[in-house]
């Protein structure tokens, strides 16, 4: 074999991860066109083949070497028997589950000074979270060199979200500035919380989370404002409009684009208004001295999302009306009054729709109190993609009430 003719032939190829079907397909022909060569050149004789053999397997082992190390992504060699065939953004690395919310459960953040000094604030955050499996022999990762600046392992596996364009946009409009930016983050004084396994042995997976903190719903001293519950639906909507890159050592290990997941569009209202003079005329006056009109208000929640013929399945996860009943009712007494619940939850194939509303006694009761009553309430859609990848999105009820 003519090793210089085969490294200049192997050198020219991109040496970059992002080698396209067409550049792997030349190289695996080179080696074989090589490797068919030398087999020629060494079976003239039965002897002389049989001495050849050791030095074919050799120089293959060391060609084969030399192209993984040409790119990490090129897919000749399997990475394991069990590792699914598609969306994998490595040769051993699978992204099995996805998962994108609103949530405000996490990093509350206290006021010192003013008049809500000692009050605890919860900011709201868009919240990624994602499941890995290592599908490979290796393990990949490692707690070697601990990070005590940013409590990371610098030779650990860590995530990060590309914005997509569309993603960038909708950010500046709903925020004022790329919420995926890091110094445009610092600079609007809001942070990014970050969590997940440094290191995944052959055949273990992982859960990682990445939280972009959206701002406060209530004004005060500490956190900026988040913007309005429609502003933050809208992001939401948005979130998968992404690239999920994972790095170790800062070397890129793994990308994963999460645009193609986002086979369903979610839509959800969740409102509190006052009652209509016609309305007001169905409540009953029981347990209630001199009632009056301004006394109650009208919870309305209406769900909605599309179909697609594109998903394996679908599941969707509202409470019913007894769930809403109890949360309200948490409030001091028996505030619920009455309501209704129309569910209409199909397959994949056909639209879902769910409206719920109901009436409830409000008197003495502030928007914040409101809000944190509907907080236990979370509503949940997830789906599996034909890739074989489960993505859920989750809301909290309590967020994204909007009060006419």
């Amino acid at each position: 074999m003519d090793h210089r003719k085969l490294s200049e032939e192997l050198n020219s190829f991109p040496k970059d991860k992002k080698m396209d079907h067409n550049v792997k397909a030349n190289i695996a022909s080179a080696l074989e066109a090589e490797l068919l060569v030398d087999h020629k050149k060494t079976s003239l004789t039965e002897g002389i083949f049989k001495k050849s053999m050791i030095g074919i397997a050799s120089v293959a082992a060391m060609v084969l070497f030399s192209v993984i190390l040409l790119s990490n992504d090129l897919n000749l060699l399997n990475p394991g028997k069990d590792a699914p065939s598609s969306f994998t953004g490595s040769a051993a690395l699978e992204l099995t589950s996805v998962s994108v919310d609103l949530k405000n459960d996490k990093g509350g953040v206290g006021i010192m000074y003013g008049e809500k000094a000692g009050d605890i604030i919860y900011p709201v955050a868009l919240g990624y979270t994602f499941s890995i499996k290592n599908y490979g022999k290796n393990t990949i990762g490692g707690m070697e060199e601990p990070n005590r600046e940013v409590f990371e392992y610098d030779d650990g596996i860590r995530i990060e979200i590309l914005p997509d364009d569309q993603l960038i946009q909708v950010s500046e409009e709903v925020m004022g500035f790329n919420l995926f930016n890091e110094s445009a983050r610092v600079e609007a004084r809001l942070g990014q919380g970050s969590s997940g396994s440094p290191i995944l042995e052959p055949g273990a997976s992982g859960e990682y989370k990445l939280d972009f903190t959206l701002g406060a719903l209530e004004k005060n001293p500490e956190v900026r404002l988040a913007p309005s519950q429609d502003q933050m639906k809208e992001l939401l909507k948005h979130a998968l409009e992404s690239t999920l890159v994972l790095y170790s050592k800062d070397e890129e290990i793994g990308r994963y684009p999460l645009s193609q997941l986002a086979a369903h569009e979610m839509t959800l209202e969740a409102n509190v208004s006052e009652l209509t003079d016609q309305e007001f005329t169905e409540v009953g006056a029981a347990g209630i001295e001199n009632r009056d009109k301004a006394d109650f208000r009208k919870f309305t929640f209406d769900f909605g999302m599309g179909s697609s013929d594109k998903l394996l399945s679908r599941t969707i996860d509202i409470p019913e009306l007894n769930v809403w009943k109890t949360a309200i009712n948490s409030l001091g007494q028996d505030r619920y009054w009455f309501g209704s619940d129309s569910n209409q939850t199909t397959t994949s194939e056909e639209p879902a729709n769910r409206a719920i509303e109901f009436v409830f006694y409000a008197k003495g009761l502030s928007e914040k109190e409101i809000r944190e009553a509907f907080n236990s309430i979370r509503v949940s859609a997830s789906w599996q993609t034909a890739e074989g990848v489960s993505v859920q999105k989750e809301l909290i009820v309590g967020d994204l009430i909007e009060f006419e």
